[in-house]
């Protein structure tokens, strides 16, 4: 009777590593649906890779609820590391496999020691943040755009337990995106700044306090200094920045709009010096000009600016500089990018704004 009971658990394990599997095989397949813009039929696999994932983590709860109720496990108490003891001496292999299984997923020090704490992990992830994210996107393609604000905060409710943690800023974008589609611009803002939570340039204010006076001193050398004196590299808050940049120019307020423009441009700036001192141990910043020139040769540095707004940014910094009355910060700005902004439409822009 053991024997038979024995082997039911583990089939029941061998069926719960199958759902996994065939979860992520469905949403991989949503995915390719999704990429090859066949968004109809990503719909369906990527709806079913939902519930069959939570299927299959409320039955590894069942499974771990019913390991601690002989009273030899319950006298163990909550540590993950007495239960397992126990349970290797009962030779429960397979729920010591499905316990050892999400501690070397998390590490064990995530569940502080305590099994009530992995079961409360597992309830969390019974949602599929990441097929949550991929239906919202479809949605947000075909204009459904209230649909796709409900799975994308599904997904950010669960953002937690994300393979790519840092997809949650994606999603967190792409809910401010959702804002400006609906016409809701004050929720747009409030959802951009959301995202600035916890970027300590933004928090501190210092940085771009600081950058803004010094922009403010309008002499002949203030743009080559301002480009030598500060950096910021919180890569993911520049879209942010960039988007509240022109938010606040639009609406008049010249020092919000400086101060996250700073932040943007500084932000571009230091990735990019960054990827070509790597690329050319003999390159050293020097001016402004020499860091596009040498931008330029790269084609993959170029497409980075473009996807993050970089070269967008410059010129604004130059239209919001001259706009607050930083006509030769402006001004050095302009002649540097009509001459050696690496893509022609932001060339020939530059060259219109020069006066």
């Amino acid at each position: 009777m053991k024997k038979s009971v024995c082997a039911l658990v583990v089939l029941m394990s061998c069926l719960s590593l199958f759902a996994l599997d065939e979860s992520q095989r469905l949403y991989n397949e949503a995915l390719t649906y999704y990429e090859n813009a066949d968004y109809g039929r990503a719909l369906k696999p990527c709806e079913e890779a939902i519930r069959l994932h939570k299927e299959d983590i409320e039955g590894q709860e069942e499974q771990i609820k019913n390991a601690l109720k002989p009273r030899q496990v319950a006298l163990a108490g909550n540590s993950i590391v007495e239960i397992l003891k126990v349970l290797n001496k009962r030779e429960e292999w397979d729920y010591v496999n499905l316990i050892k299984y999400y501690l070397n997923k998390k590490g064990e020090a995530y569940f502080d020691d305590n099994i009530e704490n992995l079961l409360a992990y597992l309830k969390k992830i019974e949602i599929y943040p990441e097929a949550h994210k991929l239906i919202g996107d479809i949605y947000k393609i075909e204009g459904e755009y209230d649909f796709a604000e409900m799975y994308y905060k599904n997904a950010i409710d669960n953002a937690d337990v994300l393979d790519v943690v840092d997809e949650r800023y994606e999603i967190l974008y792409q809910l401010a995106e959702i804002s400006r589609l609906k016409g809701d611009e004050n929720e747009m803002e409030t959802r951009l700044l959301g995202i600035l939570s916890d970027d300590v340039y933004f928090t501190k204010r210092t940085l771009a306090s600081n950058m803004v006076t010094f922009v403010r001193k309008n002499q002949k050398d203030t743009l080559e200094k301002y480009f030598q004196m500060y950096r910021a590299d919180n890569y993911y808050m520049m879209n942010a920045y960039v988007q509240l940049a022109d938010y606040y120019f639009k609406k008049g307020q010249m020092e919000r709009s400086l101060q996250f423009c700073t932040l943007a441009t500084i932000t571009g700036f230091t990735k990019i010096e960054q990827v070509v001192s790597k690329r050319d141990i003999s390159f050293e910043y020097t001016d402004f000009s020499s860091l596009l020139q040498q931008a330029s040769f790269y084609d993959d540095v170029v497409e980075w600016g473009t996807k993050n707004n970089f070269w967008k940014i410059l010129n604004m910094l130059a239209v919001i500089t001259r706009t607050d009355g930083n006509d030769k910060f402006s001004d050095s700005l302009l002649y540097i990018l009509a001459e050696h902004s690496p893509l022609e439409y932001y060339r020939r822009e530059a060259v219109l704004l020069i006066k």
